[in-house]
């Protein structure tokens, strides 16, 4: 499993290294800029130096290959101060499956499909956390299989063609002479 994202009070990355402490057998890789600065003492305090990997400021090749090589991506924010959670198209960019915090008002809850791509706890719920790592530990097929369907997901919806197209797309709908802020006030749907 990993973790990536700078070191912030939002991250939540406390809550996944205790929810890590409770899975026998789950190994971490936690990367980010302060990553060992940060999270070493607790790593020792709950025993997990032997299954904790904490990486420090990885650059954009090294962290992909990271990203390639693990079993999944955990998100496990736990305030709206995460808005939208780039690293989650990331991993699923890579085929990976999802575990994130299901923040209110973030975007996180649009980018993971709860069974399909992932699977989505309660932010700040250490439990629930642990029963995703423990439910990836226990069927890595399925989870595989959520990394897949992650894949073609972030291809169908999060690719920079489809989102030009879908903005084309607008663009040619619109009545000549109107204005785009015009029919986003009139449709607050799209």
């Amino acid at each position: 499993m990993m973790a990536v994202g700078r070191q912030s009070f939002y991250k939540g990355f406390d809550d996944l290294l205790r929810a890590a402490a409770s899975v026998p057998g789950l190994h971490l890789v936690l990367a980010g800029p302060g990553t060992r600065a940060a999270w070493q003492p607790l790593v020792r305090t709950l025993g997990l130096t032997e299954r904790v990997q904490l990486a420090d400021y990885q650059p954009a090749n090294r962290l992909h290959a990271l990203l390639r090589t693990c079993d999944g991506l955990c998100l496990p924010s736990n305030s709206r101060a995460e808005a939208f959670g780039l690293v989650l198209l990331e991993a699923m960019l890579h085929g990976k499956p999802v575990i994130a915090a299901d923040v209110a008002g973030s975007g996180i809850s649009e980018v993971v499909a709860p069974g399909r791509t992932g699977q989505l706890f309660p932010p700040g719920d250490v439990a629930a956390l642990a029963a995703a790592l423990t439910d990836l530990a226990r069927d890595p097929a399925r989870w595989k299989a959520m990394g897949e369907q992650g894949r073609q997901r972030f291809t169908r919806h999060y690719r920079i063609d489809a989102g030009a197209a879908a903005l084309d797309a607008l663009y040619r709908e619109l009545p000549v002479g109107c204005r785009l802020e015009e029919r986003l006030r009139d449709e607050p749907g799209l």
